[in-house]
């Protein structure tokens, strides 16, 4: 059930929502109310616009009903608790509402869909003196289909069963206007499918549907929550649609990288390209793409559209490559990367890799607590490349996988030697990638180091950013429950400019947060920013977790400027100098 919210929807079914409340779940008096329920009425009958009017109590008494119920609506009584005449789940969103009401003393609206019965409602709060609220229930679900066919004509491809292009337009209009007030990209990538008349000449002109039909459902196979309303999750929703004859595009409302937008081109044309079965015969289609990146490459929709399409222009001319980023700054040169990709696989196998290691400082005694490893390539050739390059391209080809593994290997050898000379009260705390912490195979690898090193999980720390903790709290904090179970700490890196709210932390077994140096370095001057950091420093205290403030300059200048700022029992220092991270 869901309330206040109008879902985006595909238009073969828009426009979607989903149930909050999951009557699949419900109990055995809930189940029994479903299979009472009199049947759902045509769109076009009288019953479809049934409607009750009833006073409800801030408790969920009611206290008058006026109009008999209809649609599909449960029967309810005078006198009696709401609990008593509809589920569970429905009379906690209506009670809510109520009370809502109640607060803030103003007329409220929401909507609810009950899948089970097929039936969307429409819910009218007002205020009735100190403790009643008006409850007016109306059903919408014929408006709602009404809508839902007007849009699958204005806005759907019937060939495909995809969006078309002025529903890709107004989605990724909707897209830009959230990526003003957050950080992160939007990208668009157009393609270009050939062969498409050939392959009709050899299967017959009456498979051409059948043929886009195909392209299509693969196009929604390959990307992550394709045309869906996942706002709980923005990495996951996507969006595909027909834009042409033989031209789809597709748009990614949030990535880091346009390296993120390139792996989700390489991987729809791997798709799209496989051989399709069709009339008993065998025929491919050939993909070229083009990607434009928002801010870089355009500010509105129309204009990062047209460089989408400028860039498949490029890719089509192009002999040797079939996906164009319309901008040459977003990435490393085509030729750069696959040599880059050759010498870090050489690297790998030769032992070339080095670790860095920068000190977390107790407040209290000014002592080394922790060193976090700092992975670095010294390599000639590509003139000591910025890591942050280097570990682009190493996701982008898989590689993040086995260097990984050998950074968590080699810190962990790090910390045995430190012990065996007399450091018994050092940790080490190592970052973890995306790819890296997306691996079912996480904690038993971890575990495996650790047992090969011979070293106390205790002492280890794994860092990672607000957003892989954000996207563990979807699946109930597994992978987080997992390392803490072997006795590895969990640290989000960079606090306070992510996805996190307190709430997650509060929920979840992390056990230290770093606060990102630009807001350490505002709480140094006072004000606001002060403010935000004492803040997040009290929510951890009350939560057991530990801070730890990164600020920029020399170990000394940090702990002279921040000292003071930042004190207690459970608060450490790190320095970082201006690139030390790049």
């Amino acid at each position: 059930m869901t309330s206040n919210t109008t879902a985006k929807g595909t238009p073969q079914n828009a426009p979607e929502r989903d149930a909050q409340a999951g009557f699949a779940d419900a109990d055995a008096a809930n189940s029994d109310w479903l299979k009472a329920a009199p049947e759902a009425p045509a769109p076009d009958s009288p019953a479809a616009d049934g409607h009750l009017v009833m006073t409800l109590t801030a408790r969920g008494d009611i206290r008058s009903v006026s109009d008999e119920p209809g649609g599909g609506l449960p029967e309810v009584r005078a006198g009696q608790a709401l609990a008593e005449c509809w589920p569970e789940s429905l009379t906690t969103f209506v009670t809510e509402h109520c009370q809502r009401t109640l607060r803030g003393r103003r007329v409220r609206h929401a909507r609810s869909s009950i899948d089970e019965i097929d039936r969307d409602y429409e819910f009218t709060f007002v205020p009735q003196g100190r403790d009643a609220v008006m409850v007016i229930v109306r059903d919408v679900t014929a408006r709602e289909r009404q809508v839902a066919e007007l849009e699958q004509l204005a806005f759907g491809d019937r060939a495909t069963g995809l969006p078309n292009r002025a529903w890709l337009v107004r989605e990724l209009d909707s897209a830009l206007a959230r990526r003003r007030l957050q950080s992160g990209r939007v990208a668009v990538i157009v393609l270009e499918i050939g062969n498409l008349e050939l392959i009709e000449q050899i299967t017959g002109r009456r498979h051409r549907d059948t043929i886009l039909l195909e392209l299509g459902a693969r196009m929604r196979a390959g990307l992550r929550g394709a045309n869906q309303n996942e706002e709980s999750d923005d990495e996951r929703y996507s969006a595909v649609a027909r834009v042409g004859t033989h031209h789809f595009a597709i748009l990614l409302p949030y990535i880091e990288t346009g390296e993120d937008a390139a792996g989700v081109t390489a991987r729809v044309t791997e798709l799209l390209e496989a051989p399709l079965e069709i009339a008993d015969k065998a025929a491919s289609v050939s993909v070229a793409a083009g990607i434009a990146l928002y801010p870089q490459d355009g500010k509105s929709g129309a204009e990062l559209y047209e460089c989408a399409v400028m860039a498949l222009h490029d890719a089509k001319n192009s002999e040797t490559r079939r996906q164009r980023f319309h901008s040459g700054t977003v990435r490393l040169r085509a030729l750069e990367r696959q040599d880059l990709e050759v010498e870090l696989r050489s690297a790998l196998e030769n032992d070339e890799f080095t670790l860095n290691y920068l000190p977390i400082v107790a407040t209290g005694d000014r002592r080394i607590a922790t060193a976090e490893a700092l992975l670095r390539w010294p390599q000639p050739l590509f003139g000591n490349k910025p890591i942050r390059e280097v570990v682009a391209v190493a996701e982008f080809t898989g590689l993040i996988l086995p260097i990984g593994d050998w950074v968590f290997a080699r810190a962990c050898e790090q910390l045995a030697e430190w012990r065996g000379r007399g450091h018994e009260d050092l940790g080490i705390a190592v970052n973890v990638s995306a790819q890296e912490f997306a691996q079912a195979d996480l904690v038993a690898r971890t575990e495996q180091a650790l047992e090969t090193a011979g070293i106390d999980a205790g002492n280890v720390a794994v860092e990672i950013t607000e957003r892989l903790l954000y996207r563990d709290s979807l699946s109930d904090y597994a992978v987080c429950h997992g390392l803490r179970d072997l006795g590895v700490g969990v640290t989000v890196d960079d606090y306070g400019t992510g996805v996190c709210s307190f709430d997650h932390l509060s929920r979840s077994p992390v056990n230290a947060v770093k606060i990102h140096p630009d807001i350490v370095a505002r709480a140094a001057r006072g004000g606001a920013g002060g403010a935000a950091c004492a803040a997040v420093t009290a929510m951890a205290h009350a939560l057991d977790i530990v801070v730890v403030a990164v600020g920029r300059g020399t170990q000394q200048e940090v702990l002279d400027a921040f000292a003071r700022v930042f004190s207690g029992s459970r608060i450490m220092l790190q320095a970082i100098a201006n690139a030390q991270h790049g």
